[in-house]
């Protein structure tokens, strides 16, 4: 496995995966792919893709390659695939061709260069300076306080309730979800590979911060803030804070994990490269059949 297998430990595919089995009907093909419906197309993928930032698996050319070949189903997708993991050199490798192959963008900083505070501030743009400036002093004057605390479950209602808040289509509306990242969360939480920050004014939580530690890297996993202080733009704030705890701490990198947003290029052009193969069936027979079963 990669340097960034934190979500491919048995414990945590077996939690998500138990959420896939309550929630979706499938045919489990073993080896942790799965084929379900969606929509009328019958998908061949990874069980749990759509609920982890990336994966990676050691599965041999011909075990893919049987499924792909045999299996009644449409469309096969393999997504959220970094760069340098194994099963993108194993999808690069099979007799089948892809019909399609594309890549978002997982923006991170590297502390390679950095050496301290000043160092990391030189190195944001005249914009992102200015506006760190700027928010900092508004923050001052209703006396903030960013603290790292130890225990996730005293905070955790508070950020379902900011997320659900600010997003009527989330995954955090579904309880049976909710749970889940608990579960989740607390298999972080017992292993040391975990870290909560709060941002507060007058003991009103203005943002929360969960962050994954692997190997030396910090991995930005879930933020949650409450709207009303939004002139302070505490989510930019905090990162900058964090960003100084963890090079002080002498970390090598800090990853913002999936998802384009702009806000994150405010940081940082630094990408890895996340690929999505789709395949179609080759054997037509199947894949006619895969729509009326």
């Amino acid at each position: 496995m990669s340097n960034f297998s934190l979500f491919d430990s048995d414990e945590i595919f077996n939690i998500f995966f138990d959420y896939i089995k309550n929630k979706y009907e499938f045919k489990d093909l073993g080896n942790r792919f799965i084929i379900r419906k969606i929509g009328r197309i019958k998908r061949l993928h990874y069980a749990i893709d759509d609920l982890v930032d990336w994966w990676d698996l050691d599965i041999k050319k011909d075990e893919l390659e049987y499924m792909l070949k045999n299996e009644i189903y449409t469309k096969a997708v393999f997504k959220n695939i970094l760069e340098f993991s194994n099963i993108k050199q194993v999808l690069d490798n099979l007799s089948m061709k892809p019909k399609k192959v594309s890549y978002s963008k997982v923006y991170y900083i590297s502390f390679e260069d950095i050496k301290d505070e000043k160092d990391l501030y030189k190195s944001l743009s005249y914009n992102q300076k200015k506006n760190i400036r700027n928010y900092l002093n508004r923050l001052r004057k209703i006396n903030f306080v960013f603290e790292k605390i130890e225990d996730y479950k005293s905070i955790f209602k508070e950020v379902v309730n900011f997320i659900t808040l600010r997003h009527k289509e989330t995954y955090w509306n579904d309880l049976l979800y909710v749970q889940t990242i608990d579960k989740v969360l607390n298999f972080f939480y017992n292993n040391n590979m975990m870290e909560v920050f709060v941002m507060k004014s007058q003991n009103d939580i203005m943002t929360i911060n969960i962050t994954l530690l692997f190997e030396k890297k910090s991995f930005w996993w879930i933020t949650a803030f409450n709207d009303k202080y939004t002139y302070f733009s505490p989510p930019r704030i905090s990162v900058w804070y964090i960003l100084n705890y963890y090079l002080k701490k002498g970390f090598k990198e800090f990853n913002f994990m999936r998802g384009e947003a702009e806000y994150k290029t405010f940081w940082t052009k630094k990408y890895y490269k996340l690929y999505r193969y789709e395949f179609e069936n080759p054997n037509l027979i199947r894949k006619v059949f895969s729509f009326f079963i």
